[in-house]
């Protein structure tokens, strides 16, 4: 599990042992990584509650685009997720300008290609066996 402390060293100290199988590197990496996701999610969220018109700088600013989502507590800091799923992409452009759209375009069109092949692959798997099953 990543890096440990065994009893007996050299000279008796402690020593530290360092992940030296794949298994093992991956799981130090995952561990690492979800507990940095969280921490980075954990300040978002209390420095959205805390001072919610640092996020809406341009909104206030500007005078125009669309109205911040109400900030009830907590959850008020993740409104905008719903907010951006449901607004068209003309008006992504609008208040995002064409690299945004464009972004989210790839993106949709990506995870098109995505699905297209993970129902695909099921059906050559298939195939395959079939294959190695008749000779």
């Amino acid at each position: 599990m990543g890096a440990t402390c065994s009893e007996e060293g050299s000279r008796g100290e402690p020593t530290l042992s360092v992940a030296t199988t794949e298994d093992a590197k991956l799981e130090a990496a995952i561990t690492t990584n979800v507990l940095l996701f969280a921490v980075t999610l954990v300040v978002y969220t209390v420095l959205h509650w805390v001072h919610p018109q640092w996020y809406y700088k341009n909104y206030y600013k500007r005078g125009f685009g669309p109205d911040p989502p109400a900030a009830g507590g907590l959850s008020g800091a993740w409104g905008w997720v719903v907010l951006v799923m449901r607004m068209p992409l003309d008006e992504v452009e609008k208040h995002a300008g064409s690299d945004a759209r464009v972004l989210l375009e790839f993106i949709a069109l990506s995870m098109k290609a995505l699905t297209a092949y993970a129902l695909v692959t099921p059906l050559q798997l298939a195939a395959y066996l079939v294959a190695s099953y008749q000779e």
